[in-house]
């Protein structure tokens, strides 16, 4: 994808610039500012076609390397489940054999804690039923889109709450 040829005479004019030129021009009335857009929108373009073209290659090789890492990942698992039937052989003659240490580097056994899992509905309603408030956690929070509007909108002066005015946000849209 190339960009428009109009685009790139309106680069190459803002590119011969004199630098001099560039300091010293300002934005002055409609014409001066459709100026300034049409270069902003050749740049944006020019910007577009880079950011397609390397999201293009990087595409390429990102999937040439998911194609040899899984390759890598096959082998890899392969050899680590030989270790792993080794390992528990060896864990079930010797209790103690919970590390296993090579030179290229170490074998380990854990055990894991039990996993709790939780019915939150019916665990809920049976710590409320016997009585387990130990078991319930009740938390308080600000309701701050109706603090928002009784500031706001009521004018309502409420304590512990600061407006502050952000002023004017300015942005350049380029249509494309």
């Amino acid at each position: 994808m190339s960009v428009n040829p109009l685009y790139m005479q309106e680069i190459e004019e803002l590119e011969q610039q004199p630098a001099e030129a560039r300091e010293r021009f300002r934005v002055t009335d409609l014409a001066s500012a459709n100026w300034c857009m049409r270069k902003l929108a050749a740049l944006k373009a020019q910007e577009r076609d880079t950011n397609n073209l390397a999201d293009a290659e990087i595409e390429r090789i990102e999937s040439w390397r998911r194609h040899e890492l899984d390759k890598l990942r096959g082998s890899m698992e392969y050899l680590e489940m030989l270790l792993t039937e080794y390992h528990k052989q060896v864990l079930a003659q010797d209790t103690r054999a919970k590390t296993i240490s090579t030179p290229y580097g170490k074998l380990k056994a854990r055990r894991l804690p039990p996993k709790v899992e939780y019915d939150e509905e019916m665990l809920l309603a049976w710590a409320k039923g016997a009585g387990r408030t130990d078991f319930v956690r009740v938390r308080e929070e600000l309701a701050k889109d109706a603090i928002r509007d009784a500031v706001l909108r009521g004018g309502e002066a409420v304590p512990g709450v600061t407006v502050i005015d952000q002023g004017v946000k300015f942005s350049v849209e380029v249509t494309e």
